[in-house]
């Protein structure tokens, strides 16, 4: 909560849910990426005015049966949704 400086953000397999106020007052989040282990969605978003695109780990229907609380499904769905999203982690 509160990391205004914060632009992008990766979330780990195994997250299920993201509650309450988790990324709440971060204004410069532009990216976020999300597990396909996730299933639930409360209000994480308030203040997040500049989070424009969602990079999703699973399939559209995978997404279509997370559960999305009213707030978060319009933060959500003002953004741009990528599926089948792969994060790579490489040592460089």
């Amino acid at each position: 909560e509160g990391s205004a400086a914060l632009e992008s953000v990766v979330l780990g397999s195994g997250i299920s849910v993201i509650n309450g106020d988790a990324f709440k007052g971060c204004a410069a989040l532009t990216t976020l990426t999300l597990p396909k282990s996730l299933f639930q969605i409360y209000s994480p978003f308030d203040g997040c005015t500049s989070l424009r695109e969602i990079l999703y780990e699973g399939t559209a229907f995978q997404w279509s049966v997370i559960v999305k609380d009213p707030a978060a499904a319009a933060t959500l769905g003002s953004s741009a949704l990528q599926y089948h999203y792969e994060v790579s982690l490489t040592a460089e």
